[in-house]
């Protein structure tokens, strides 16, 4: 019985830590899935919001990247659970030069950032 309690606990805090870091969680699976290999230093750098040797991890903190992010997650959920493909393309970063100006990020002063473009229906 020890050792089930102990992996009750153990559940409980993964699942906590989880909950806590989830976005950041969501980011490392995007930069992962986009790009196949991601070194440790730009892991860091989507996890803390900055600037890596390749990766610009800036772009994954922003709410648009949480919202877009947890959408493409639960459609993922649903599709495995359903044992079916995922029918929406994975979201992508965009260039701020292409976004900035209208999320008012120019006025703000950030410059050469990255912001997170959901997918748009095709109409």
């Amino acid at each position: 019985m020890r050792i089930e309690a102990k992996l009750v606990e153990l559940l409980g805090r993964t699942e906590e830590l989880l909950a806590v870091n989830r976005v950041p969680v969501l980011a490392v699976a995007h930069a992962l899935e986009t790009n196949k290999t991601v070194t440790g230093e730009d892991a860091a750098a989507v996890i803390e919001g900055v600037e890596g040797p390749i990766l610009d991890g800036r772009g994954y903190h922003t709410d648009e990247f949480a919202e877009a992010a947890e959408r493409y997650h639960a459609m993922v959920v649903a599709a495995h659970k359903g044992h079916a493909k995922v029918e929406a393309p994975m979201p992508a970063l965009r260039p701020y030069e292409l976004v900035g100006a209208a999320h008012g990020a120019e006025a703000a002063g950030a410059t050469d950032h990255a912001l997170f473009e959901p997918p748009h229906d095709e109409e």
